[in-house]
């Protein structure tokens, strides 16, 4: 449960671009640092669903910029 609520934080901040890492109050962000494997995604969506065999693990790597972000570089799309 707990690497589902991280994930779903990781997922919110990679949603908003503008979201500073200082914001995240009492989670250090270098927490979030390194290798993550996507597991799953929930979705209602027809095409989803019709195609949801075919989905494959993802795997995306945090890192820290120098002004304090977090960039997120995912294996599917470079």
């Amino acid at each position: 449960m707990r690497v589902v609520l991280l994930i779903a934080a990781l997922l919110a901040l990679v949603s908003m671009a503008w979201l500073q890492a200082v914001w995240l109050g009492r989670l250090d962000p270098k927490q979030l640092l390194g290798p993550w494997y996507i597991l799953a995604v929930a979705s209602r969506a027809k095409d989803f669903m019709v195609e949801k065999d075919m989905r494959n693990v993802e795997g995306v790597v945090v890192t820290l910029t120098p002004d304090n972000r977090l960039r997120v570089q995912s294996s599917r799309h470079g």
